[in-house]
């Protein structure tokens, strides 16, 4: 029993260095090209003088997840003011390859729309911040 102990360890081992398959992408990555930089741009140029971090998605994110609202694909990313996020969060669908951007940003004051959000967008946003 005590000869494959070095093999379950190593093998464990070897599963901890693995990436795993699910994992989405970041925003802060995703704005550095160029579809979904320039919808990241428009999307947030309201907000960027009294939210600088908001350049270039300079926050704390997670990784997308996919969703479908009304039958179409759209991945969702998630962003915080670095050291307040509680009080400073963003919700962001990119649609059509990322031309196109909907957003939500909540502070403590409410929730804001960005874009041309529609009712079920809209939905979609305020149920990602749960």
């Amino acid at each position: 029993m005590r000869a494959g102990l070095p093999f379950a360890v190593a093998a464990a081992l070897g599963l901890l260095a693995m990436p795993a398959l699910s994992e989405g992408r970041y925003i802060f990555d995703v704005v550095k090209q160029p579809p979904f930089g320039a919808a990241w741009n428009r999307l947030v140029e309201p907000l960027t003088k009294s939210q600088p971090w908001m350049i270039d998605a300079r926050g704390v994110a997670g990784p997308s997840v996919t969703i479908n609202v009304d039958g179409q694909s759209f991945e969702v990313f998630s962003l915080c003011k670095p050291h307040d996020c509680a009080d400073n969060q963003m919700q962001v669908l990119f649609s059509d390859g990322g031309q196109k951007a909907h957003g939500a940003f909540r502070t403590r004051d409410g929730v804001r729309m960005l874009g041309h959000v529609s009712t079920t967008q809209g939905k979609a946003l305020l149920q990602a911040f749960d």
